[in-house]
Order: structure tokens, then C-alpha cells, then sequence
């Protein structure tokens, strides 16, 4: 739920400040959200991977706040895929 509602908060967010420019920078929006997908879709695979290397120092600070270093990346990444839906649903034509 917590992953989910940073999606849509971070969605809600990204769309305010982003949506002035979609009309005027149609392709880069579309390489945008292209380039969003690709960071998405490497953090959801890389995550095993990820989770088991040592833990960096800054999660280590962060911990106080977020639980733990997987709902960090899989929020990471459930952003990154709902700029892309933005950012593609902005621009197609």
C-alpha cells in the first residue's frame, strides 16, 4: 500500500509540473518516458540482485524512516513505471 500511494502521489506530482511542457516537447517527453521504462523495468529485475550486495550507507540512514531497503527500490521503481504511463499517455497522438 505505502508503494502504491507513493506512485500516486509522485504521479499526481510529476503530471503537475510536467504537464505545461508535454505540447512543446512531445519527443522528449516520449524518449522521457522510454528512458523511465528502462530504469523501472532494471530496478524489478535487478532487485534480487540488489538486495543481497552489502547495504550502502545511505540506506543504512534512511532506515529510520523507510522499514526496509526493498520497499525503497520497489517504490523506486512503481515511480519510475507511472512517469513512463505519463509521460507516454501525454504524448501520443
Amino acid at each position: 500500500a505505502i508503494r502504491d500511494g507513493f506512485g500516486m502521489i509522485g504521479g499526481l506530482f510529476f503530471s503537475y509540473k510536467a504537464s505545461p511542457h508535454f505540447d512543446a516537447h512531445v519527443k522528449e517527453f516520449r524518449l522521457l518516458a522510454d528512458v523511465f521504462n528502462d530504469i523501472g523495468l532494471t530496478l524489478d529485475l535487478a532487485l534480487p540482485i540488489l538486495l543481497t550486495l552489502t547495504t550502502p550507507s545511505w540506506i543504512s540512514v534512511l532506515s529510520t524512516y523507510i522499514p526496509s531497503p526493498y520497499l525503497l527500490l520497489t517504490s523506486l521503481s512503481t515511480l519510475c513505471k507511472v512517469f513512463c504511463g505519463i509521460c507516454a499517455g501525454a504524448t501520443k497522438g
